[in-house]
């Protein structure tokens, strides 16, 4: 029997969506989709409920303070406040997981890489939510560590058997260009849209920017609010391959 889910039906199916069909596929495409559907099940995980999650935005609000020693006021920084820390509902942005207008919660397993993935420059202020999960989630996982037999990621040299069962993560890790089209969203778009459909509350998949780890949450509600602060960003670190 051949072989669907591999990285020559990925890369067909990727240039499909992208330039000739978009909603309805060919049956090479269908049949690798088929081939994903079976293929995620091997893949879910379970987030236990009351798990941290930050989701940070750059920029900040601010009131009027009198410091001691003044008798005129003065701006200060204020980390927003849960409306504008969640997504938008009605009006999202297209990104690498969601079409424009379904909205995603995209959030990290850490402060840090929340703030990497809002690619601040130096001095911005970023604020930052808390949030947890008020039940389990049943997520699929596209971290190349837990998706390797020996530990490795897709950064690394892997042999062609294992680069295999891996061929989605890079798609779905690498982070957003903004020379990018929107069609380049498409395949990683419609194989979320898949895993949604399938029952699943989100995605789980490595940071580029950071160390941490990204989630996408489907359904928003599923999570809720705890705190926010506020970060100055004081240097940014830039590492080359040589």
């Amino acid at each position: 029997m051949e072989k669907y889910f591999s990285q020559i039906y990925y890369e067909s199916f990727a240039k499909e969506v992208k330039e000739t069909n978009r909603y309805i596929h060919s049956n090479l495409s269908e049949k690798f989709i088929l081939e994903f559907k079976k293929y995620i099940y091997s893949k879910k995980i379970i987030i236990e409920r009351n798990t941290s999650f930050y989701r940070a935005q750059i920029g900040c609000d601010f009131y009027d303070a009198i410091l001691s020693g003044s008798s005129t006021k003065q701006k200060l920084p204020k980390a927003y406040l849960e409306s504008r820390l969640r997504p938008l509902r009605d009006s999202a942005r297209e990104g690498r997981l969601n079409p424009k207008g379904i909205s995603y919660m995209y959030l990290s397993n850490m402060k840090k890489t929340a703030i990497a993935e809002t690619r601040p420059w130096i001095f911005d202020i970023v604020s930052v939510g808390v949030f947890e999960n008020i039940n389990e989630l049943n997520l699929v996982t596209f971290d190349p560590i837990k998706n390797s037999n020996n530990g490795k990621s897709w950064k690394d040299k892997i042999d062609f058997d294992e680069y295999e069962s891996q061929i989605l993560t890079y798609a779905f890790s690498r982070p957003v260009n903004n020379n990018e089209k929107s069609c380049d969203y498409a395949p990683t778009q419609i194989l979320s849209e898949v895993i949604k459909n399938e029952g699943f509350d989100g995605i789980e998949y490595q940071s580029v920017l950071s160390s941490g780890i990204n989630y996408v949450i489907f359904d928003q509600d599923k999570m809720v609010f705890r705190n926010s602060d506020f970060s100055i960003i004081k240097s940014i670190n830039t590492d080359i391959y040589e």
